[in-house]
């Protein structure tokens, strides 16, 4: 099991109290908080903060099972960073480790604290913190990638409040169990799932731009605010974000949208899998039409790797330009619920332009396996 941790500041006003929060360091701390631990009830005890107490609810909740990883998700400060290491110390403690492991059976293999920059809740840093929620969309996003097959938890117990309230957005699109603590409460409660989605259709007509977007947000200044508009569908337009950087105002996802793109990203990585488990026994008739004569060099090869997949029935070349029209490979939706349209760039700077049938049985499973392309062929 994987449980990640959004993390605030709660330990700190407990170690203030003793004035001992800034004499020593995080290691020294979480020791020190180590040593007042007795049994296994006292991780109960308010002060040890609301991180400590939730996640302790949550290993009662999840007894005799081993966390893989737990993971602290800390603010882009001095104050985060320092928390997250004495949460670490404290559950890397011998005596910590012993006591949830005799009294619930829970091993805690490895533990790593995870930086969320720009996520940073001040007024002088306020029209970055957007930047810091799509920041902690995407190393959830990446653990969950990483851990495809383990389960997963959020504790959204700890952190602003802001970034708690999205913890739980994030949880429901990535499907992702979450757990959060009330104060006056005695355990976590799991948040239920709302009944909304995002249409990952609309997605996946604009992946391409929006992760040019998120990658390359440079190429697209304020200025350029009509040519984008014209590129995207006006709902997608009004969640762009504008971020300034020294002085200039760029276009960039905001919080929401990058969570729908990561959302998608796991979505199709997932429908890719079930495509797979389904034929895995299915060993498709390939056909190659090259309607070009073999003019298009290297072409012949690139079909044959494409043809290695599975992915395809049919493959057809149907014309080509003895110029560029694309700086790499390029793959598009095509007219039936199958088809993708590809464009082969060579070597030489030929251009093929060519269908391709896929073992597709419907657009959702012909959009997965257009990522797949995507991500593996441009």
């Amino acid at each position: 099991m994987i449980l990640i941790n959004t993390c605030g500041t709660s330990l700190k006003p407990n170690l203030e109290k003793e004035n001992i929060y800034s004499v020593k360091n995080a290691i020294e701390l979480g020791n020190y908080l180590a040593e007042k631990i007795n049994n296994i009830n006292n991780l109960s005890d308010k002060i040890f903060g609301a991180e400590i107490n939730s996640i302790y609810s949550i290993l009662k909740k999840n007894k005799n099972k081993d966390i893989d990883i737990l993971y602290f998700l800390v603010s882009d400060t001095k104050d985060g960073e320092k928390i997250g290491n004495i949460l670490k110390t404290f559950f890397n403690a011998g005596k910590v480790k012993n006591i949830i492991k005799e009294d619930l059976n829970i091993n805690i293999e490895n533990i790593k604290v995870e930086k969320i920059e720009k996520l940073i809740g001040n007024e002088e840093n306020y029209k970055e913190f957007n930047k810091g929620l799509s920041n902690l969309v995407k190393i959830i996003a990446e653990i969950k990638r990483d851990n495809s097959q383990k389960e997963l938890i959020i504790n959204a117990t700890g952190g602003y409040k802001a970034q708690i309230s999205f913890a739980g957005l994030i949880g429901q699109v990535l499907k992702i169990k979450v757990y959060y603590m009330f104060e006056a409460f005695p355990e976590v409660l799991e948040l239920l799932p709302m009944p909304v989605n995002f249409d990952y259709k609309i997605i996946s007509d604009y992946y391409d731009i929006l992760l040019d977007i998120d990658k390359n947000w440079e190429k697209y200044p304020e200025q350029k605010s009509d040519e984008l508009k014209n590129k995207l569908d006006d709902n997608i337009f009004k969640l762009l974000d504008l971020v300034e950087i020294d002085n200039t105002r760029y276009f960039n996802l905001s919080s929401v949208l990058s969570l729908a793109l990561e959302g998608y990203k796991i979505k199709s990585q997932i429908n890719i899998n079930k495509i797979e488990e389904s034929r895995k026994n299915y060993k498709p008739q390939f056909k190659f039409e090259d309607q070009n004569n073999k003019r298009v060099p290297g072409l012949e090869k690139f079909f044959k790797d494409l043809a290695a997949t599975g992915y395809f029935n049919i493959l057809i070349s149907k014309r080509y330009y003895d110029k560029p029209l694309t700086t790499a490979h390029k793959f598009e939706k095509g007219k039936e619920h199958n088809e993708i349209t590809i464009y082969y760039k060579s070597k030489k700077d030929f251009t093929a332009i060519c269908i391709g049938f896929t073992i597709a049985i419907n657009e959702e499973e012909r959009d997965s396996i257009l990522y797949y392309l995507k991500n593996n062929y441009t």
